[in-house]
């Protein structure tokens, strides 16, 4: 038998109460994932060479969305197809 098979206790694995509080009491607060934003950056180059904004599509797939009618099969089947041609899979 190994000397990692004479282990028989979890517990001396398990750092003491004392270790916790003191790892607690030192390990810096988590920021709430509400509190967190991400943010993206554009240069200038990006910002000229794109394309103008289509609102009414925007407006129009929002709406679709909210009301739970955008995710279609065929859009499904469309979107797995283009992602296999593009992994060079189909």
């Amino acid at each position: 038998m190994s000397a990692i098979n004479t282990v028989n206790s979890a517990t001396t694995l398990r750092p003491d109460a004392a270790t916790r509080a003191q790892s607690a009491r030192t390990a810096p607060a988590a920021t709430p994932r509400a509190a967190q934003a991400d943010t993206v950056e554009l240069s200038a180059e990006a910002l000229a060479s794109s394309e103008p904004i289509r609102t009414d599509l925007v407006n129009r797939v929002r709406g679709e969305i909210a009301a739970g009618t955008y995710e279609t099969p065929e859009r499904l089947d469309q979107a797995a197809e283009a992602l296999a041609r593009e992994l060079g899979l189909a």
